[in-house]
């Protein structure tokens, strides 16, 4: 049984995208440092002919994602020009550096909905619009949420 699928996004050259960086202060598997970040994704936005205002440049230095009472600036910033029409793609070095948190995800897919705005990283494209892609996200969110739960529950136990 196929379930209907709305069709991809098309991504049409010199369409607004944002860039969003960020590193951790933890000792997270991958330290790509921001700069180096923010460089990858320009080479995506020029490859997709994408561009990017210097205003669409989101950095969380130094920020975790783990920590749910955590202010990221530049989150916030960047789910604001979503929301406001700014921007109809969001580029990072890879999606685990927008989000730690289930809840974080769903923030995003909010306000992706009517919007249709499309992720790339450096190793994949998601379209937030599309149910699949959606459902790969909120496993991956799961997943990297998983361990910290797990983690934090047994340094509890006596």
């Amino acid at each position: 049984m196929s379930r209907s699928k709305l069709p991809k996004a098309a991504i049409t050259p010199g369409e607004p995208a944002a860039i969003y960086c960020r590193i951790s202060h933890t000792k997270d598997e991958d330290q790509t440092g921001v700069d180096r970040q923010e460089r990858i994704c320009r080479e995506i936005a020029e490859r997709l002919q994408l561009r990017i205002e210097s205003t669409h440049v989101y950095v969380d230095n130094n920020r975790s994602a783990w920590q749910r009472n955590r202010k990221r600036p530049g989150w916030e910033a960047m789910l604001k020009a979503m929301g406001d029409g700014e921007i109809r793609h969001v580029i990072v070095y890879h999606p685990d550096r927008l989000m730690r948190q289930p809840k974080d995800l769903e923030e995003l897919l909010a306000v992706a909905d009517d919007k249709r705005v499309l992720l790339h990283g450096e190793a994949n494209r998601r379209d937030l619009s599309d149910p699949d892609d959606r459902f790969i996200l909120r496993m991956r969110s799961r997943t990297h949420a998983a361990p910290r739960t797990t983690h934090r529950a047994a340094s509890k136990t006596p």
